[in-house]
This record gives C-alpha cells, sequence and structure tokens, in this order.
C-alpha cells in the first residue's frame, strides 16, 4: 500500500511540474526600431472565429517595448501597435523572446524572433509570402493581357501558368502540413489551407 501511496504521490508529482510548465507566463521583450512612442498590444489569436483578445499592454518608447501574457502551451500571439491595424505574430515556444523589428521593413523578412520555432514561422511565412507574390503578379499578366478568350494561346498560356503556380503553392502548404513536428505550426498552416 504505501509502494501504491509512493507511486501515485510522484505522478501526481510529475504531472503538477508538468502543468506548471505548460501554464506559464511568457514575456517579449523587443526594439521595433523607427516606431513612435505608443501602446503596443499583445493579443492572443484563436484558431476559430474568436476574435483576438488582449492580454497585456505595454508603451514603446524610443522603439523599446516589454509584454507579458500567460499560456496554456503553446499558442499565437501577436503584438500589434495602437495605430495600426496589422500587427507581428509569433508562438509562445520560450518563456523569454527576443524581437527585433523596423517599421520601415514591416516584412517578415526583417523580422527576428529567438527562438527555433518562431524562426520555423518566419521561414514559412516568407516563402509562402514569396509565392502569393508571384500568384499575384500572375494575375496581374492575365488581367492586362488585351483578348480575355481562352481560345487566344497567349492567354491560355497566362492562365495555365497561374493554375501551375496555384498548384505549387498548395502542394507546398500541405506538404508542410505533412511534415511540420510544431503543433501550432501546423494549425497556422492549415488556417492558410481553410481562410481561417
Amino acid at each position: 500500500m504505501k509502494k501504491l501511496f509512493s507511486i501515485l504521490a510522484g505522478s501526481m508529482l510529475l504531472v503538477s511540474c508538468k502543468h506548471d510548465r505548460d501554464n506559464s507566463v511568457f514575456q517579449l521583450t523587443g526594439n521595433l526600431k523607427h516606431a513612435q512612442d505608443q501602446d503596443i498590444y499583445l493579443e492572443q489569436l484563436y484558431f476559430s472565429d474568436k476574435a483576438p483578445e488582449v492580454l497585456d499592454t505595454g508603451h514603446i518608447t524610443s522603439g523599446r517595448f516589454q509584454v507579458s501574457g500567460y499560456g496554456i502551451g503553446e499558442g499565437l500571439y501577436r503584438i500589434r501597435l495602437a495605430t495600426e491595424k496589422a500587427g507581428f505574430i509569433f508562438i509562445n515556444d520560450q518563456p523569454e523572446l527576443q524581437f527585433e523589428g523596423d517599421m520601415k521593413q514591416l516584412d517578415y523578412q526583417h523580422v527576428q524572433l529567438s527562438s527555433p520555432v518562431n524562426q520555423r514561422l518566419k521561414q514559412f511565412i516568407v516563402q509562402t509570402d514569396d509565392q502569393l507574390k508571384a500568384l499575384q503578379e500572375q494575375s496581374a499578366r492575365i488581367d492586362a493581357h488585351p483578348v480575355q478568350d481562352p481560345k487566344d494561346s497567349l492567354y491560355s498560356v497566362l492562365v495555365n501558368q497561374y493554375d501551375a503556380k496555384m498548384i505549387a503553392y498548395k502542394k507546398f502548404i500541405l506538404s508542410y502540413i505533412d511534415t511540420c513536428s510544431n503543433a501550432t505550426l501546423t494549425m497556422f498552416a492549415a488556417g492558410i489551407v481553410t481562410g481561417k
């Protein structure tokens, strides 16, 4: 009986330690160059139709800021300036995260986050942005073509090129979903496919 009690007590201790790690406060410290002094919001994003929830409000002073939140396991979060509708997304995979960005270069190519999972998120966003840009450029070529008739050979070539790029884009995302080892990254990629 004592042995059983010891095993149960040890199991409870392990579960509570795991529980504490999964339900922990995380902090994001950052430097956003060329940002005006203003409020910055830490928002939790959801993989549903639920609106983002503001968890913390910090203040940017000379580009520097700090915000913190409480996360139940890994999740998707965003920092957003009071004067902007868009923001920078990240995953709370570590208790202390560092952010570097520049208001004059808002694409993810120029954003730095201090964790391996966030580097993979950045890489995925940059790759999908590049493919979407190529799709938009191809769509503009189709729209600019003077003859919008499928019987026109050049128009057909442009449409076929667009279709091939779209298929490659979808295959890239599905392949990423199939091979990604991080649940939050997988859900983010799946959200692109489903439009959520």
